[in-house]
């Protein structure tokens, strides 16, 4: 309740300035190779949204080499970027109204000129943008936001194309700039000591130089995850089929129980993996992989960011956003749709998933 209503009165006291004209947005300036614009790249929402965005960051930093680019991020999330050449300031987002004294001096440190909204939260990430020095706001196209009056390119938003992928939405935002995305795929540069932590874990497990096949069991909606039983059902069967690949389940810290639950159930070997590496270093090991399995997860970007082959799996959440597009990397897409529980969905059978995965393998 405190939360709803600390909205309320934000987004009331930020609409009427906006009302009153006290509030002001500014347009899109249009810059050159050599300029040195200040662009603050903002995406407070989920793991894969952040991965994602990586694709407009590099066409970003290939073209203004000079430029100052930040990224704010969800915490931890953001940390995936640590250390990244590509950015001159990395900002946490704590979540809604939380260290915003200590957010707000990150961003006024970065004097940004101008912001662009990937994916965000509303209503208090522009406000906050806005009282710590940004005045130009540019939205992913086809989203919206309820302060639409002050973003540069009011009138492109909530006009979304039916069907469009998230990559062709993001580089309608980057065409602004007079640019397009190269590839419609994430770019991911991990650190030398995110490599180093990654290799240093592979040689203390008896992993290096092993073919390694990541599966992915987490998700962030029970409605985007395989039940456990199916997760385990087919690592069996694929190890039955595969004997020297190394099975890693992974995920974050906090699926650590389910994972270990699937390991029980399946019945074959495999190597947890959840926790013994921070994140840049848990994005480094992808690096190091011969398949992925999962659903549409942030794991799903991170494996596409180093174009590993996978089996992709799509249950409630529509295929058309996210999934690989041509030219994106080998991927194979299995979608059905069932009942949600807890524990995710049973549809899709794992032997489908195995045919799959051997044929990306051959």
């Amino acid at each position: 309740m405190k939360l709803r209503l600390r909205d309320w009165l934000l987004s009331t006291v930020f609409q009427a300035l906006l009302d009153r004209g006290a509030v002001q947005g500014r347009p899109l300036a249009q810059y050159g190779a050599q300029d040195t614009p200040r662009l603050l790249l903002v995406i407070t929402t989920s793991f894969g949204d952040l991965v994602a965005s990586t694709a407009a960051l590099e066409v970003l930093r290939q073209t203004f080499p000079k430029a100052v680019i930040g990224v704010m991020g969800k915490h931890p999330f953001e940390t995936v970027l640590k250390d990244d050449p590509r950015v001159n300031a990395l900002i946490p987002y704590w979540g809604k109204y939380r260290r915003v004294c200590r957010t707000r001096r990150m961003i006024r440190e970065g004097r940004f000129d101008t912001a662009l909204l990937l994916n965000m939260n509303d209503p208090d990430v522009i406000p906050l943008l806005y009282v710590s020095g940004v005045r130009c706001f540019v939205r992913m196209p086809g989203r919206t936001t309820i302060y639409r009056r002050i973003c540069a390119n009011q009138n492109d938003l909530g006009t979304g194309i039916e069907g469009e992928h998230m990559y062709e939405a993001m580089d309608r935002i980057v065409r602004y700039f007079g640019l397009s995305l190269p590839s419609p795929q994430p770019v991911l540069r991990p650190s030398p000591a995110a490599q180093d932590q990654a290799r240093r874990f592979l040689d203390g497990a008896g992993l290096a130089g092993k073919r390694l096949v990541a599966v992915h069991p987490g998700a962030s909606i029970p409605a985007k995850a395989w039940s456990e039983g199916r997760f385990a059902e087919f690592i069996r069967f694929f190890h039955e089929r595969r004997p020297d690949d190394e099975i890693l389940l992974t995920g974050a810290p906090a699926e650590t129980g389910k994972c270990e639950r699937i390991a029980r159930r399946c019945g074959a070997p495999v190597r947890v993996v959840t926790s013994e590496l921070d994140l840049p270093a848990f994005a480094a090991l992808f690096s190091h992989l011969s398949l992925f399995i999962g659903g549409d997860s942030g794991a799903f970007h991170l494996a596409q960011a180093f174009q590993i082959p996978g089996v992709i799996l799509y249950f409630q959440t529509p295929v058309f956003r996210t999934r690989p597009l041509p030219g994106a990397g080998r991927y194979r897409i299995l979608q059905a749709s069932g009942a949600v529980t807890r524990h995710g969905v049973d549809a899709i059978e794992p032997a489908d998933v195995v045919a799959a995965a051997m044929e990306l393998q051959s």
